[in-house]
């Protein structure tokens, strides 16, 4: 078995089980609830399982079907985070702006306030951007 097919197919499954997870729990009314386990996947809570979720599956299966190569794989994978953080910036801007008391996820329930959080959770996702913006210009224009 190449390694393209296992990791597809271990995508793939892993990625159904999640999203059955995660309708059970959209059911259950925790939508809002958070995901830590799924933050790498760029789900934070429940309800971005539900959707995220088929997103990977489609991925997987993609994998596994040999219908892309890794190479492309990573390609993906970067262009995924440039645009889900990318919208996390803007999320956490206007969550300043607007002076909600929301604590982002990973920074709830340490020393920092609401505002403190929402300043570093954006940061961290601009250099995600950053850094998912230089790797698809790397792999794809760099020789």
């Amino acid at each position: 078995m190449n390694a393209s097919l296992f990791i597809g197919v271990l995508g793939a499954v892993l990625s159904a089980v999640v999203w059955i997870l995660a309708v059970q729990q959209v059911r259950k009314g925790n939508f809002f609830s958070e995901t830590p386990w799924g933050y790498v996947f760029g789900s934070y809570v429940w309800g971005d399982a539900v959707v995220i979720a088929l997103f990977w599956f489609a991925v997987g299966s993609m994998l596994a079907a040999n219908l892309f190569s890794g190479f492309t794989l990573w390609i993906l994978l970067a262009f995924f985070y440039l645009i889900r953080s990318a919208f996390e910036v803007v999320y956490w801007l206007n969550h300043q702006a607007t002076g909600s008391h929301f604590s982002p996820p990973l920074i709830r329930n340490t020393h920092l306030t609401a505002e403190q959080g929402a300043i570093l959770y954006q940061l961290v996702h601009f250099l995600i951007v950053v850094l998912s913006a230089t790797l698809i210009w790397s792999l794809t224009f760099v020789k």
